[in-house]
């Protein structure tokens, strides 16, 4: 008979103690005929053997198992999350290694400690409320807290919950795995700044800023509008092309529906809009590179999303050059009506009368009343009164 050797010493064990088991019963076989003793003996080897290879099937069947929770314990205890258990009262139960890394404690004193204080004053109703949701839908749940660890650092964590339910279909325990999203938290806080940032950037630019979507309809346009009598929200939506004043639209649309990017980009082009109340107003538009609004694409420019731009009022400024072009203008006739004497001018040394252009000789006073716009009112000085009239004193 084939024997087992390699048992181990807990087998061994068990099969002396069935052999001292045998012993005991009392059981006469003298009187059993020879033939029916040999197939006893038969029955006996054939069933020794059977129970030999049920053995050896619950012993492979023990490693396996034994080597499937191992490979379990270590994807529980080296997960890259926490795992943790807690009952209906919010005590700890169990734990994995980087759960109570993630608490900063060891693991063996974590249990029956009540989770809760590792969460801040300002946290606990959101927790609270998880608690009770699970308790109520009986599904799994997300939520997102601050963690406070044992040295007193705190790191944003998101829990993922589900209920365990009992045979009577009751939930008294909870598990949840716990993730460190302190990198994702801080980035979605930077974003949230930055676009507070940018919104009040542009809500104290006086220029309106607009963005279109493809087929030429308002998405955005900022708080600047309001000066012109519009609300932005009433805005988004309607195409572009309608506040557009009417006699400007077939030199705008394409300009102001810009597809183009770079330097080949409209830069500065006029036009006028129109206000709530129909009257028109003067814009210098500058169309923004629309790099941006083409999705990204592994070579060259990828689909294209719409564009964006700024619109400059230049009213005043328009005002104030046709006000300098009438200034000119009046300037320009005041210089044509003005009579002017330049270059040499040909006078008799002894007579003092000017010659001239065409060689005649003119008196002084004839001559610069016909080139100027001087008049003269004829008197006589001291010096000449005396000489003429000096002797009838």
């Amino acid at each position: 008979m084939k024997k087992n050797k390699g048992k181990p010493n807990s087998f061994q064990k068990l099969r002396r103690q069935a052999e001292k088991r045998l012993l005991e019963i009392d059981a006469d076989l003298t009187n059993i005929p020879l033939k029916d003793t040999s197939e006893l003996i038969h029955e006996l080897e054939v069933h020794q053997i059977e129970l030999e290879m049920q053995n050896e099937e619950l012993r492979q069947t023990q490693v396996d198992l034994e080597a499937a929770r191992d490979k379990y314990t270590d994807l529980y205890d080296f997960a890259p999350v926490g795992y943790f258990s807690i009952n209906d009262k919010g005590l700890i139960l169990d734990a994995n290694l980087n759960g109570a890394k993630m608490l900063g404690m060891e693991r063996g004193k974590l249990t029956g400690r009540l989770f809760s204080q590792f969460i801040p004053k300002d946290d606990q109703d959101v927790f609270y409320l998880h608690r009770q949701k699970l308790y109520k839908t009986k599904t799994k749940q997300f939520c997102e807290l601050k963690i406070t660890k044992k040295d007193g650092t705190e790191f944003y964590a998101q829990l993922e919950s589900c209920p365990v339910k009992d045979e009577a279909g009751n939930c008294s325990v909870l598990r949840f795995s716990l993730s460190d999203i302190t990198e994702r938290k801080q980035s979605e806080l930077a974003l949230i700044a930055s676009k507070l940032e940018m919104e009040s950037i542009v809500k104290t630019v006086p220029d309106i800023i607009y963005r279109l979507d493809p087929h030429g309809s308002l998405t955005f346009v900022s708080d600047s509008v309001k000066r012109y009598g519009y609300q932005p929200e009433e805005l988004i939506g309607t195409n572009v092309m309608n506040i557009v004043y009417p006699a400007d639209r077939t030199k705008t649309i394409h300009r102001i529906k810009e597809r183009r990017t770079g330097d080949r980009s409209t830069k500065s082009f006029e036009t006028k809009l129109i206000t709530k109340n129909q009257t028109p107003v003067s814009f210098e538009v500058f169309i923004i590179s629309a790099e941006g609004l083409y999705s990204p694409a592994k070579f060259g420019l990828g689909n294209f999303l719409g564009t964006q731009g700024i619109a400059r009022d230049i009213t005043a400024r328009k005002q104030a050059e046709e006000e300098r072009e009438k200034l000119i203008t009046k300037l320009h006739d005041a210089l044509d009506n003005i009579k002017t004497l330049k270059g040499l001018l040909p006078i008799c040394a002894n007579c003092k009368n000017i010659r001239d252009d065409k060689g005649y000789w003119n008196q002084i006073e004839t001559y610069i009343r016909d080139h100027s716009e001087a008049k003269f009112s004829h008197s006589i000085c001291p010096l000449c009164a005396e000489k003429l009239y000096g002797h009838l004193e």
